[in-house]
């Protein structure tokens, strides 16, 4: 049985609106999957950047490309991780 071709996309952005708008256009466009990277040069952490674009899409297959242990030590999460959340809230943070 032959199964149809799905096609995928790894997005980058310079902030989290930017890629809610990629995510919806590879909605629309037909792509099943989407990926994030986790580097150093990211700008929006992977795991908040993959939930903004879960709720602005509909049907895309959401995946981490590469998520690195080592960039994630605890006591640097609030500083990485809270300005992602805060631009997904409009500036809006518990910090």
């Amino acid at each position: 049985m032959l199964r149809p071709i799905r096609f995928g996309l790894i997005a980058a952005a310079a902030d989290a609106s930017e890629l809610i708008q990629t995510a919806q256009a590879a909605d629309g466009a037909g792509y099943s999957t989407i990926g994030l990277n986790d580097h150093f040069n990211s700008t929006v952490a992977p795991l908040v950047g993959l939930q903004a674009m879960a709720g602005a899409t509909s049907r895309l297959r959401l995946s981490t490309a590469a998520l690195n242990q080592d960039l994630r030590h605890p006591r640097c999460w609030p500083r990485k991780w809270l300005p992602s959340t805060s631009s997904l809230a409009d500036g809006w943070s518990l910090a």
